[in-house]
């Protein structure tokens, strides 16, 4: 077996990775009020000769794949966003920050607001990498 480290997608299945892929676990550290204030790295795991990666988004131990796949009605078709993320993301800059973000791959994992303060609220309007900006109306 190689060393190098590959991906294999199974068809109906998960993404296989081999060769020493090293895979790390996060989980978001949430107080009280159920907003997300970091994220927590778990021990790393090294995934020696495979590890099955969670495809399907129903495993109860993501990354990994618990095989809830095989009872859970989902898309497995590879479908990833067309173009560069620089062509993708859109710009927004604001009093102090700049932010760039990309809707295609965005997980919503709910950093960018809080009870306290909200990103978008401090930004001016957005403008694509290929064009001119644009006015919010």
């Amino acid at each position: 077996m190689s060393d190098e480290p590959t991906i294999t997608v199974l068809p109906a299945g998960p993404y296989v990775a081999s060769g020493s892929v090293p895979v790390r676990q996060k989980t978001p550290i949430v107080p009280e009020h159920g907003e997300p204030l970091t994220w927590k790295t778990l021990p790393t795991a090294e995934a020696k000769d495979k590890a099955a990666l969670c495809r399907c988004g129903g495993s109860s131990s993501k990354p990994y794949c618990d095989g809830t796949h095989v009872s859970t009605e989902w898309d497995d078709t590879e479908n990833p966003p067309a173009g560069t993320y620089a062509e993708r993301s859109k710009s927004y800059g604001g009093a102090g920050i700049d932010v760039i973000d990309d809707r295609s791959i965005c997980v919503h994992a709910g950093f960018c607001g809080n009870q306290v303060t909200n990103v978008w609220r401090r930004l001016r309007r957005p403008t694509t990498r290929r064009s001119a900006p644009r006015r919010w109306r």
